[in-house]
């Protein structure tokens, strides 16, 4: 639930001071009147029995509920009635698909409170409206190149080729069908990660275990490159979501095995800080430029000097993704030729 500090958080409810106005506008009415009453008798314009006690309290009750009413109608249309009015036009345009519409939010708790809560509201919308189209300018352009690729190809198995021509254009196809694949897959992963409510599955693994399993796992890309693979772990149990954990080493060591030269190193360490645990990966690759490193962890983008069009550009945003889920963070430091270090820090108990 969405935490505020503004004032009207600390405010009583209107509903307490309406009460406490009526409270004191009965006992003054029924003072006054009772004043009233008595300053008849003593000038005679009354007398004595005139006027019961029961009828005067009733009497007093009727004018402390006219002045309350004309009191709450009047503060009510200047305050309540107007903001829940400005609200409601707020919320037409909001429905028109305008998400621009920003409110001055009132002291009263319950309306400052509606109003507060439609700003974010409306805030949100607008991120989201923002982050789809980009995303869906993005997506296009990455559906494009590999379909037209495919197209073009599909046409040409169409003539009269000889059979090797035939056999390259069919495993050139196939390549790009599986780079679709792994779009596809990505997209769903990430929009899955992006709408997550922080409900997770939990559980105390071996975090180095894991790194282990991953590093073995991508041992045919390293070999192929003749990579020496230099893991420097320490037994540590965490507890959280293994199976999200294990998509950000996988990510990780992807990225580092794709962007180092044939013959470079790779050094996983870790390193345990308090209620922490920092995990790096550090390369010997092409490294990056400050350009690239501000906006590597955006969806779909890839870096200027990125030497292979391989990949999504989805692996490093779904592990910031997961790390925001998981309550951890990641930091990069590199410079071009110098190779590249990723940091990952994770609480070692990130149960809630």
């Amino acid at each position: 639930m969405r935490e505020s500090n503004r004032p009207i958080q600390t405010r009583l409810p209107i509903l307490y001071y309406l009460t406490l106005f009526l409270f004191v506008v009965t006992i003054v009415s029924a003072g006054l009147l009772y004043g009233i009453w008595l300053l008849s008798i003593d000038l005679g314009i009354l007398k004595s029995d005139s006027l019961t006690l029961d009828r005067l309290l009733l009497l007093a009750l009727i004018v402390s509920a006219i002045i309350s009413t004309v009191v709450v109608m009047i503060l009510g249309n200047r305050f309540i009635f107007k903001s829940i009015r400005e609200v409601s036009d707020a919320s037409a345009r909001v429905a028109g698909g305008d998400y621009t519409p920003h409110l001055a939010i009132p002291k009263e708790r319950e309306i400052g409170e509606l109003v507060e809560n439609f700003n974010h509201m409306t805030e949100q919308l607008s991120k989201k409206e923002t982050l789809a189209s980009n995303f869906i300018t993005s997506i296009s352009h990455e559906f494009k190149t590999p379909l037209a690729t495919i197209r073009g190809y599909a046409q040409l198995l169409n003539e009269e080729i000889p059979a090797e021509k035939r056999g390259e254009y069919v495993s050139i196809i196939t390549k790009k069908v599986d780079v679709l694949t792994d779009l596809v897959t990505n997209v769903l992963e990430l929009s899955k990660l992006e709408n997550a409510n922080g409900a997770l599955s939990r559980e105390w693994f071996s975090l180095d275990e894991q790194i282990r399993k991953n590093i073995l796992f991508l041992e045919p890309n390293w070999s192929e490159k003749q990579i020496e693979m230099i893991p420097e772990l320490i037994p540590l149990r965490i507890y959280g979501n293994q199976e999200l954990m294990g998509e950000i080493w996988q990510n990780l060591l992807d990225n580092a095995i794709r962007f180092t030269s044939p013959k470079g190193r790779i050094i996983v360490t870790m390193e345990v800080a308090e209620d922490c645990v920092s995990v790096a990966f550090r390369d010997t690759g092409v490294g990056m430029d400050e350009e690239t490193q501000t906006h590597i962890f955006e969806k779909f983008y890839q870096g200027a000097n990125q030497t292979s069009k391989k990949g999504s550009g989805l692996g490093l945003a779904i592990t910031k993704q997961i790390l925001e889920i998981c309550g951890g963070t990641i930091a990069v430091q590199s410079a071009p030729g110098a190779g590249t270090t990723m940091r990952v820090n994770i609480p070692i108990y990130s149960g809630k």
